[in-house]
């Protein structure tokens, strides 16, 4: 913490405290004073918040008789309102399930970092919902952020003096792999799925929506909430709209970012679409008789498909099929990792993909080259010659 003097443009010498609530690393913070009496007293007063927060040491004669329970719960009271239903749910369960009971009875002045850094150990250690399996940096950053956000809203309330977990460090990020198959395998699986569930089957969407998954990158809502328009209405490509959400049972816009240069445009995005794909998903469209607005892959009745269920049936395909297992999600790596070593460009990949940042992109890049019209009119994974599927539609 220091103080430094300047001249404003109007030749006024002004005094300004720079400081930081937590330790080095920590966020900093600016106060300008006109006085630099004022200024030093202010330095006084956050040196001695500082040492009191990183002691523990609160003068409970300022707090409200309180705990942290009751100001979470204020909290959410206010979440109702300010919060989408999605995260409200969310954020409950974390209180209910992962904080209340162990900590819901604590006074807030508790929540020293060093305190943060005990609950991030245990929490790490004991996992109430997966028995016996260490809980993911970033499930407990999750939780840490919840009790952080609680223990902000009573200091803007004024029911706390400040917030005592100020200068945490968040535990840093899982190394997470990321699988996917190489084209051979993508050639087999898919191959014992056309054996599995033939052209004129009941359940031939199962093969069509893992075909689906595999050439387009979809992630799973967006799969699920695909729409006939989108495969009828361009020829190389589909243009994605929307996704579905399961926790507000609606379509939604699609995750990301709007396009920073006009905040206006919706974000939509094209993702390839080769002949043999079209041909499928026309037919299975046209055989089931499937409307404008409702799911392809939807249910008889025109409702989305559970993606739970439809998870357990797909690992019961791997298991039967007997080669190598990755999750439905890796499904959309393998695609994106495919158009890479196809030579797609990198900001052609980014939009495909719908990654807010190139950085992601660059993970699946080993080759460049083509565009997104040139490439979505080459791609077949299965040529003519490789005689693994033959889709007649005749």
């Amino acid at each position: 913490m220091f103080i430094t003097s300047r001249k404003r443009k109007d030749g006024k010498i002004v005094y300004d405290v720079n400081y930081r609530l937590g330790g080095r690393g920590s966020k900093q913070f600016s106060r300008t004073f006109d006085r630099k009496i004022d200024a030093r007293n202010f330095l006084i007063e956050k040196n001695e918040e500082k040492r009191q927060q990183q002691l523990g040491l609160v003068n409970t004669s300022s707090f409200e008789e309180t705990t942290f329970e009751l100001e979470a719960l204020r909290w959410l009271e206010y979440g109702r309102v300010k919060f989408s239903s999605s995260h409200f749910k969310r954020v409950s369960g974390i209180l209910e399930n992962d904080i209340f009971s162990d900590y819901g009875k604590f006074s807030p002045n508790k929540f020293t970092p060093e305190a943060i850094h005990n609950i991030q150990l245990r929490m790490k250690s004991e996992n109430k919902r997966l028995k016996g399996q260490l809980r993911k940096n970033a499930s407990v950053n999750r939780i840490i952020e919840v009790i952080v956000a609680v223990l902000n809203y009573a200091v803007k309330q004024k029911r706390i003096p400040f917030n005592p977990a100020k200068g945490y460090s968040k535990l840093p990020n899982d190394a997470q792999e990321m699988l996917y198959w190489e084209p051979y395998e993508v050639k087999n699986f898919l191959a014992f799925l056309d054996n599995e569930f033939p052209s004129k089957h009941k359940d031939r969407w199962v093969f069509s929506a893992i075909f689906t998954a595999l050439t387009t990158g979809l992630r799973a809502n967006e799969l699920w909430a695909l729409d006939p328009q989108a495969v009828t209405n361009t020829k190389n490509t589909m243009l994605i709209k929307r996704q579905w959400d399961p926790e507000t049972k609606s379509f939604t816009l699609l995750k990301g970012k709007r396009n920073k240069a006009n905040r206006n445009e919706l974000p939509y995005r094209h993702v390839p679409k080769p002949e043999n794909l079209d041909s499928e998903l026309k037919r299975l469209i046209l055989s089931r008789g499937i409307k404008n607005g409702e799911p392809v892959f939807g249910t008889d009745e025109g409702q989305v498909r559970n993606h739970d269920g439809f998870v357990d049936r797909y690992d019961r395909l791997i298991k039967k099929w007997g080669g190598r297992r990755i999750r439905f999600h890796d499904l959309r790596h393998t695609a994106i990792t495919m158009w890479a070593h196809e030579r797609c460009k990198p900001k052609v990949i980014q939009a495909m993909a719908g990654h807010e940042d190139l950085k992601t992109t660059m993970k699946y890049i080993h080759l460049v080259g083509g565009s997104v019209e040139e490439f979505a009119s080459q791609l077949d994974i299965f040529s003519e010659e490789d005689r693994v599927i033959s889709v007649n539609f005749g």
